[in-house]
């Protein structure tokens, strides 16, 4: 849990305690009184863990496959040999004229 996931947590238990209303509660966390609510319910349903986010860990969603990476970067390296290190924003522009519009992500079975 980092820094600020526990000052959260210090300022839903001060609430669960009576000690701050919802309101002063959101306004110290920079959320609205509703998402204090859910943050409240989180919190008694899942206890303290509701506070980390649930993805993390996780690869996202959008992470493409490792061997279609690799495709991608010795293609960019044999056709664009003198434009640099094949970074992002070079992995982006190949996609662009890549000739398949769907590229598998790692989600994809």
């Amino acid at each position: 849990m980092n820094q600020r996931e526990r000052e959260r947590l210090k300022v839903l238990y001060e609430v669960k305690q009576k000690h701050l209303t919802q309101v002063e509660a959101a306004q110290r966390l920079k959320v609205t009184d509703r998402q204090v609510r859910r943050l409240l319910l989180a919190l008694a349903e899942r206890g303290d863990g509701a506070m980390v986010h649930g993805l993390r860990g996780r690869a996202s969603n959008r992470k493409l496959q490792t061997s279609f990476e690799q495709r991608i970067l010795t293609r960019v390296r044999q056709r664009y040999a003198d434009f640099g290190n094949p970074g992002r924003g070079a992995k982006k522009r190949f996609l662009e004229f890549w000739p398949f519009r769907n590229p598998p992500t790692s989600n994809s079975r």
